[in-house]
């Protein structure tokens, strides 16, 4: 035994050790769930996040078929064995799809399915890892839902909305407006709309709209509008600017709400005030903080010998002091202490008889005179519960005190005394419970604060200070708590917004809008921009200055990011359309034309030419199509290979052969550099999808380089690679390109020459047909008027036990065509007319029918050998006709050839299980239907 040999098993240990260990680890992680697959799919290792996300514990799953983690239907379709033949020949096979659970419930999973090998090299199994994007998916759903959601909303509105110029003249009222008016569009437009306003109101309306318009800032007003019916109607509008990129206006948008109910509240709430001012009994209504007048009754301006001007507005102990020559009386100290309790105990404060002297006016020499009051101080709630007002009812008692009415009376007081003295123990009892209350609600609070999923801020409205910061917003924006005190939202908002932001926030604290809601940008400590949607609510005081702000802050950049990336794939989709429609519109008008000339020459040598134009022509529209069918089956996933061993020099030779005509028209010099050998170049691949491939790349190189370029194909093996290179001098790739180059409907600027036409599709089609092929691609350019090169690489085929073949271009096998007969079912009579001639001139019998009833009695009586029978046919189409035939042996010698304008797998597939031997599509290529004759004959 070599001394080599206890090392060599210690590493081995050592190695068998750390994989131990990095999987006793990854059994742990719960977020994804991680599993491996023995090489026929079975389950070997499961770790605990599988165990959470399937609901399987490891007991119930190893040794089973992972097959089961999958859906019904997607086993059905053989999904779980397309996976794992993926993933056994390229290495990795991805994928997003519904997956169900032990207890049948299901979820939307990422997954990534890796092989790996054994020791000797041989397929050892397969490891998964899978995510939960349930939620993700969700959002998604939302998000693109959401445009369409919002413009419903706005087309159900129940307010009118209205658009006008940046001078002020209306353009655009909606339904809304009109059926609310009577006024029609035409009457709404300019300054017609003022016919709806009540006529005392107009001048004032037409002031504030003139007011904004010349200053060019977002404002409203109420307004009575006159309905159609007559009827007076209380409508808030609001206008605001919408503006161009250099601040100036470009137009208004405005819109109308209804707050006919809350005129009629105010109506009633003054009404109200006239009854409460009138009132007999004595009554102030103060604020809670400073105890200012805010209104007061008649009867109390009469008894404390003031008038309503000169205390309302005014802090009560301003209008009534104590008597400073009777400093033990202390009435304004018993009046705070009860206007305490009621704030306190939130409820009302019944005072002992008070000794309160009132100050006579000037006119009356001045000084006080003495008075006894018996007083309740009652608190008024506002919606949210907060106390807003505190009602001071008096009564003057002076009479009864100064002994007018006799000892009786005087004892009845005292009843009344110790009866309130009852009460003041009462609501001490009061405030003790409601104290423990307050305490409980504060903690209550500051859990809620420091636990929310969301951001939360108090912060000073004067300069935006934040004066409280939830663990939450210090995660979105990553700055420590402590650094955040010493801070404003001005500070952590973008550059770009800054100042837009802060004046909307000043807005609001000013009220002249009626909320802070802004979605803006916010730069991290770590630099990192996010996008956040701050709301803020503000406290005022008795005169609607804004002391504080609370804001909640929602991070939603994954929301921007989602929005901005459907943005630009609708941009990019709109781009294509038009793109698409230029490209059908050129070959289309070149044909028109040529019809056009021949009609007014009529001569054998314009119809020769026309002829030409409207065969290459209709070639660039065949084109056209096919690509867009590529198109469609890639996404759709639609697209089969169908592999065999090939020689990739012979595919390359047919390219260019395809691409010579194109190439020699631009005086391009092509130089070709690969082994012709039948063994240098060998590949399992789709011959005709490699040609695809490499022909659309030489062609992109011939268009994209100026007259006279130079453009190289080479091909060689590396190893185990076969690497394919096209390289040209043309125009090149600018470097913001390169990343979106192989995209779908990323197409260069508008401007890019593209004399040769095209969708701008076909890179996006070369990358996923080389990358299905188990190979990739890659570009490179140093910039534009630089050049491009594209490389491929493919795996090469392994070596065969026994020599193939090269590929080489098919034999026609033609034989005698006089004894064929073909019935054509074809509802189109120039199509159908048009393929009778050719199939004739080649020496076919050929009978013809228009629709499916008349080709299905042809068939019958004539009994031909090839049936060529289009699908969408009248009376029965072309399924029908086929199943009919198919039904009765003596029509079996039949060869059914199906004409269709649809050719993906599932149309071939249907017209397999009807009865078709054959699926060709329109345009029809002759030469391909006169093969398939031949094969037959």
């Amino acid at each position: 035994m070599s001394a080599e040999m206890p090392n060599a098993a210690a590493d081995a240990v050592a190695t068998l050790s750390g994989q131990v260990n990095i999987w006793r680890a990854l059994e742990c992680v719960k977020d994804f769930a991680i599993l491996t697959l023995d090489a026929g799919g079975l389950v070997t290792l499961w770790n605990t996040g599988a165990e959470c996300l399937f609901g399987y514990t490891a007991e119930e799953i190893l040794g089973k078929p992972a097959a089961i983690l999958f859906t019904p239907e997607d086993r059905a379709a053989n999904a779980p064995e397309k996976e794992l033949d993926t993933a056994r020949e390229k290495g990795i096979a991805l994928d997003e799809r519904w997956h169900q659970r032990k207890d049948g419930s299901r979820f939307y999973a990422s997954g990534k399915l890796t092989s790996f090998h054994d020791g000797a090299g041989s397929p050892g199994g397969f490891t998964k890892v899978c995510q939960d994007l349930t939620e993700e998916l969700r959002r998604r759903q939302i998000l693109e839902q959401s445009e369409e959601r919002y413009r419903v909303l706005v087309e159900l509105s129940p307010q009118g909305v209205w658009f006008g110029r940046a001078d002020g003249f209306i353009t655009f009222c909606n339904q809304h407006w009109i059926n609310l008016t009577g006024l029609s569009l035409e009457e709404t437009e300019g300054d017609g709309w003022l016919r709806a306003i009540a006529p005392e109101d107009r001048e004032r309306v037409l002031g504030v709209w003139q007011e904004a318009v010349r200053t060019g800032r977002e404002t409203e007003v109420e307004m009575p509008v006159r309905t159609r019916h007559g009827n007076i109607r209380w409508y808030l509008a609001r206008a605001k600017p919408v503006r161009d990129e250099n601040g100036d206006v470009r137009h208004w948008i405005g819109i109308a709400i209804d707050i006919h109910d809350r005129k009629l509240a105010e109506f009633a709430e003054a009404s109200f005030r006239v009854l409460f001012e009138s009132a007999p009994s004595l009554y102030l209504v103060l604020t809670p903080d400073d105890y200012t007048i805010a209104a007061v009754s008649e009867s109390y301006l009469q008894a404390t010998m003031t008038d309503r001007a000169s205390i309302i507005h005014q802090r009560m102990f301003n209008v009534f002091p104590d008597n400073p020559e009777h400093p033990e009386i202390q009435g304004v100290k018993d009046l705070t202490a009860s206007f305490e309790r009621v704030k306190a105990f939130r409820r009302a404060d019944v005072m002992p008889v008070q000794r309160y002297p009132i100050r006579r006016p000037p006119k009356q020499a001045g000084g006080f005179e003495d008075r006894w009051w018996s007083i309740i101080n009652s608190p008024v709630f506002g919606e949210n519960g907060e106390i807003v007002y505190i009602i001071h009812r008096a009564e003057d008692v002076t009479e009864y005190i100064q002994g007018k009415e006799g000892l009786q009376s005087k004892q009845m007081i005292q009843i009344h005394y110790e009866h309130m003295q009852a009460e003041i123990v009462l609501h001490t009892r009061e405030f003790q419970r409601l104290n423990q209350q307050l305490i409980q609600s504060e903690q209550q609070y500051r859990a809620m604060f420091e636990s929310a999923s969301v951001g939360m801020v108090q912060a000073s409205s004067k300069d935006g200070r934040f004066l409280q910061v939830n663990t939450t917003f210090c995660n979105i924006t990553g700055y420590p708590m402590q650094e955040l005190l010493t801070m404003r939202g001005y500070d952590l908002t973008h550059p770009e917004e800054r100042d837009a932001d802060w004046e909307a926030y000043q807005r609001a604290v000013r009220q002249e809008t009626p909320h802070y809601l802004s979605e803006k940008r916010y730069i991290r400590k770590d630099k990192r921009v996010v996008w956040v949607r701050v709301s803020a609510a503000f406290v005022r005081d008795t005169n609607q200055h804004a002391a504080l702000s609370f804001a909640v802050i929602e991070d939603i950049t994954a929301r921007k990011e989602a929005e901005f990336a459907l943005r630009e794939a609708d941009r990019r989709k709109t781009e294509f359309l038009a793109m698409l429609a230029h490209e059908l519109r050129n070959p289309l008008g070149a044909v028109c034309t040529a019809v056009q000339a021949c009609r007014e020459e009529r001569s054998r040598k314009i119809y020769e030419w026309g002829l030409a134009i409207v065969d290459r022509q209709t070639c660039q529209l065949t084109h056209l199509v096919d690509d867009l069918l590529d198109v469609s089956r890639i996404t759709l996933g639609m697209i089969r290979l169908h592999k065999e061993r090939v020689d990739a020099a012979v595919l390359l030779d047919h390219a260019v052969e395809t691409a010579r005509p194109l190439i020699n028209k631009h005086r391009h010099k092509l130089f070709l550099s690969y082994d012709r050998s039948s063994t240098g170049l060998p590949l399992e691949a789709d011959a005709a999808r490699l040609e695809q491939i490499v022909l659309n790349l030489l062609t992109n190189a011939a268009k994209y380089t100026d007259e006279g370029g130079r453009i190289e194909l080479s091909a060689r093996l590396e190893a185990e690679t076969i690497v394919i290179v096209v390289r040209d001098n043309g125009m090149g790739v600018a470097p913001e390109k390169m990343a979106s180059l192989f995209e779908l409907f990323a197409q260069g600027e508008r401007d890019m020459a593209r004399s040769e036409g095209g969708l701008g599709i076909g890179l996006a089609i070369v990358k996923r047909l080389t990358e299905m092929h188990g190979g990739s691609i890659t570009a490179s350019s140093q910039g534009p008027g630089h050049g491009s090169e594209f490389t491929i690489r493919l795996p090469a085929a392994k070596p065969a036990s026994s020599p193939h073949p090269a590929l080489a271009n098919p034999i026609e096998a033609r034989s005698s065509a006089t004894s064929t007969r073909i019935l054509i079912v074809e509802d189109n009579k120039d199509t159908a007319e048009g393929m009778a001639r050719l199939l004739r001139r080649r020496g076919y019998s050929v009978e013809l029918a228009y629709d499916g009833l008349a080709g299905l009695a042809a068939a019958r009586s004539s009994s031909p050998n090839f049936v060529l029978l289009d699908i969408g046919l009248p009376g029965r189409d072309g399924y029908q006709v086929a199943a009919s035939l198919r039904s009765d042996a003596a029509y079996s010698h039949m060869i059914l050839i199906a004409i269709s304008g649809y050719g993906q797998e599932e149309d071939r597939a249907r017209s397999r299980a009807a009865g078709f031997d054959h699926h060709l599509t329109k345009p029809l290529n002759f030469t391909e239907l006169e093969q398939l004759l031949n094969s037959h004959s």
